[in-house]
């Protein structure tokens, strides 16, 4: 029966015996609800659930008649079941009859829902569009339900506009008056945490009206992903090599999280090696003694950096190059984060000669020459020296002589420094001038100290420089006249002897 129309639905209850008056109980369902679809007559009582007819005395038929409510609902067709219960005075149950209100006020509408795009980037500037399709009669307006699912977190991964209410869990949308579509807008928050994708499903739930408004139709759930687009980057550098050998340093840098596009990862450059005398440098797009910068191409995970030594021949500490990331807003960095290669130095330590020579080898004590003591190293390294020496001598410092050039000297023993890239070092000794008759000549001898572990010592290891004295001894005249007799009595009574 049409709900807006003249007929009404006749509900007849029949008996086979009618002499006497004869209440039936009946049930009352269907989708339709008494008072708000129809109303009755006929009845006892009806309560919306239950009902009572009375067949009258010589009555086979009672009749309910149901009056459909008119309206301007657009809503589903509607059902009144009504179902014979027990009662005194008959057997008969569980019989049932059912009418139907037609809705008249339109096709009760469809609601589909699609997104678009199917993906966003979680940074990138579009949004993910969830449309709510409605098919049928879009004359009124119109509140869809649905439920909101999904990894990403409503305020935290992202917002939305467009719905009516919203709480991350559920959420209305409503169509306006004479809309086919409605639409939810989620729009990703920005973030530098590296994550998996995360995604927005909206599902159309049915009306919770009791007469439903709309129907679910077949397309009825939307998933979106937002796409995490934030990397962590470590660094990590293969084990130590050697300065000489075929073996380079290989810095890699790894991100985590996307790797959708190129990345660009900065780096400071440090350590003891120097760029261009102890290594050369590739891979990295930029790289300077101090900083430099690699890209992570699109779809890597890696990108090195190798540091290739310098073969040289010096003498040497191992020495290290230290690379660390440093910060960009392009990603976050995770430990490690700074990586220490180091180049080993495999050149054979060759300890210096170290000889001595005086020159002139002698000089007058009271004269303007000095014995020039030249100590002598074979340069194997430009590094400083300190080489020691002892004293030895008749000679007595300060009393016969003087020193300049040693860095230490005490009369026993002293100590003589090479300058960095100097291949000699000079002692010298300056005689002091007297007016005292000596025995003899005196002697000032260096003598090399052993040190092996800094230098060897070549030829004899010590130079003896001479200081000749110039001093005349004085006689007495009456010593003279006494040798002088002396001499005559030797040599008259040698005259005088047979």
């Amino acid at each position: 029966m049409a709900e807006d129309g003249t007929g009404k639905l006749i509900y007849t209850f029949t008996r086979t015996s009618v002499s006497d008056p004869l209440t039936v109980n009946f049930s009352v369902g269907g989708a339709a609800v008494f008072t708000n679809d129809y109303t009755q007559s006929g009845a006892g009582k009806v309560t919306g659930v239950a009902g009572k007819v009375t067949f009258g005395y010589g009555q086979s038929t009672a009749i309910v008649t149901i009056d459909p409510k008119a309206d301007t609902k657009i809503e589903l067709d509607e059902s009144v079941i009504l179902t014979v219960t027990s009662g005194t005075g008959y057997n008969a149950t569980g019989i049932a009859a059912t009418g139907t209100i037609t809705n008249d006020d339109g096709v009760t509408p469809t609601i589909t829902l699609a997104v678009s795009p199917a993906s966003v980037a979680e940074n990138g500037a579009a949004n993910m569009l969830y449309t709510f399709t409605r098919t049928g009669s879009i004359h009124d307006p119109l509140t869809v339900h649905f439920s909101v699912g999904g990894a990403a977190t409503f305020n935290t991964d992202y917002l939305q506009a467009g719905a009516s209410t919203f709480n991350g869990g559920a959420g209305t949308v409503t169509f306006g008056f004479g809309q086919s579509t409605a639409t939810v807008v989620v729009n990703p928050k920005s973030d530098s945490v590296v994550e998996s994708d995360e995604d927005v499903i909206l599902t159309v739930l049915t009306d919770p009206d009791p007469t439903p408004t709309y129907l679910v139709g077949g397309s009825y759930v939307a998933s979106g992903v937002i796409i995490n687009d934030d990397s962590a980057v470590t660094l990590a550098v293969s084990s130590n090599v050697a300065e000489d050998g075929v073996v380079n340093l290989v810095y890699t840098f790894t991100r985590t999280g996307s790797i959708a596009n190129a990345l660009s990862v900065n780096f400071n450059v440090g350590g003891t090696a120097t760029l261009g005398t102890d290594y050369a440098a590739s891979g990295a797009s930029l790289f300077t003694a101090s900083h430099g910068n690699v890209t992570i191409g699109a779809g890597n995970n890696t990108a090195m950096v190798t540091i290739d030594p310098t073969s040289d021949t010096i003498v040497e500490a191992n020495e290290t190059v230290i690379l660390t990331i440093t910060s960009s807003n392009a990603y976050t960095i995770n430990s490690p984060s700074t990586a220490t290669g180091t180049i080993l130095d495999n050149d054979a330590v060759v300890l210096p000669t170290i000889t001595v020579n005086v020159s002139p080898s002698s000089v007058a004590e009271s004269g303007t020459t000095n014995l020039v003591y030249t100590l002598t190293r074979t340069l194997t390294t430009p590094d400083p020296l300190t080489v020691g020496f002892s004293v030895g001598g008749t000679a007595t410092f300060i009393t016969d002589y003087t020193q300049s050039g040693a860095g230490i000297f005490n009369g026993s023993s002293g100590t003589v420094t090479f300058g960095f890239g100097q291949s000699t070092a000079i002692v010298t000794i300056n005689p002091q001038s007297d007016t005292t008759p000596e025995p003899g000549n005196e002697n000032v001898v260096l003598t090399i100290t052993a040190n092996p572990s800094s230098y060897t010592i070549g030829g004899s290891g010590n130079a003896i420089g001479v200081i000749l004295d110039n001093d005349s001894v004085l006689i007495p005249p009456q010593s003279i006249q006494a040798r002088r007799i002396d001499a005559a009595f030797s040599f008259g009574l040698g005259h005088l002897l047979p």
